[in-house]
């Protein structure tokens, strides 16, 4: 483990600018995965649901892991350390540790949602405010009374006012789905760099045990974790929007999820390792907050084993001063923690 003194000293940034030299063949990496993806989906949209979860997503978290391991004071990672991490991400206990298909599932609502919401913000402002659009719904809607399905396909195509209207919808739920994914992404990130940070590599326990730990005070470090990484979701953001665009102005707005995307990846895969540092301060701000839910987890079991008789007196006895000497330790690290954070919040018993 890499001293937390230091660490708190440089900061994000100056853990970033150390380290992320010794990142950049990981982070090679990931970009070549992200963009073999966008350039599969070309082909056809429904690869994303392959090369998302089976390919992205595992090199994200070989990423992850090696800026971990990086800042823990490994010299250097390659590719030969990327492929010896890629099938870890598929094993317990990091197997589903970003929580792809529930995030995925509420992005695909997101998107929906959004989707219905702006087709009807837009069509009541265009309709009072842009007359080729109002022409343009008159056309479809008479065609459409005359059973001329294929006149309307053709004219959607074909109307400007039309295709404005498509890429303005689809382009701002996509974005919003994609954005929600992203900050989904980030904080289970972030959770896997809390348990990381504790335990180690060889973490076993359940990713909803540092959820619980979070919650024990998430109103002060999720405003921390928000106000840390928003400007990369902005970026993010601004190179969604960037890439939608020209792929209209190219003409062919077909294109806008892809090249969305790769705006949104070109500008934001190479400040990733910042969110990792950033993720591990605040993971080390939180480990006496893990302490306790380690003591309330004990104790729980100590009580469990006690009215089901699992145990002895004598080693229910040994279990109560463990549990008790864990709870000294607590004590101390939190004494030290407002030495160094006068201004943090008070612990929650």
């Amino acid at each position: 483990m890499s001293d937390n003194s230091n660490e708190k000293l440089l900061g994000p940034w100056g853990i970033y600018g150390k380290n992320v030299g010794k990142a950049l063949p990981m982070l090679a990496l990931f970009l070549t995965s992200c963009l073999l993806a966008l350039g599969l989906s070309l082909l056809s949209n429904f690869t994303l649901f392959l090369t998302i979860p089976f390919l992205v997503m595992p090199m994200f978290f070989v990423l992850e892991m090696s800026f971990i391991a990086i800042t823990d004071g490994v010299d250097e990672v390659n590719w030969g350390d990327g492929l010896f991490l890629f099938p870890v991400y598929f094993r317990p206990p990091f197997l589903g540790s970003y929580r792809v298909i529930r995030n995925f599932l509420f992005s695909l609502l997101i998107y929906f949602g959004v989707t219905f919401f702006v087709s009807l913000l837009y069509v009541g402002l265009a309709a009072n405010l842009n007359p080729e659009f109002q022409m343009a719904v008159n056309e479809i809607t008479q065609m459409m009374m005359d059973g001329n399905v294929e006149g309307v396909a053709n004219f959607t195509l074909q109307n400007e006012a039309l295709r404005l209207y498509s890429f303005v919808t689809s382009t701002v739920a996509f974005g919003a789905a994609v954005l929600f994914f992203s900050i989904k992404l980030g904080f289970n990130a972030f959770l896997l760099n809390f348990s990381y940070s504790f335990f180690g590599i060889a973490v076993n326990l359940p990713q909803g045990f540092f959820l619980r730990a979070y919650r024990e005070s998430r109103g002060h470090f999720g405003a921390k974790l928000f106000q840390g990484t928003f400007w990369l979701y902005l970026l993010g953001a601004i190179g969604y929007a960037a890439g939608a665009y020209f792929a209209y102005y190219l003409g062919n707005i077909a294109l806008a999820p892809t090249l969305g995307l790769s705006g949104f990846a070109i500008l934001t895969i190479p400040f990733l390792p910042y969110c990792f540092a950033y993720g591990r301060l605040l993971s080390n701000e939180m480990n006496p907050l893990l302490l306790k839910q380690l003591v309330n987890e004990a104790r729980r079991a100590m009580d469990l084993y006690r009215k089901q008789a699992l145990a002895s007196e004598e080693e229910l006895s040994e279990m109560e001063k463990s549990i008790q000497a864990l709870s000294e330790s607590i004590k101390k690290v939190e004494e030290e923690s407002k030495k160094e954070n006068p201004t943090d919040p008070p612990s929650q018993e």
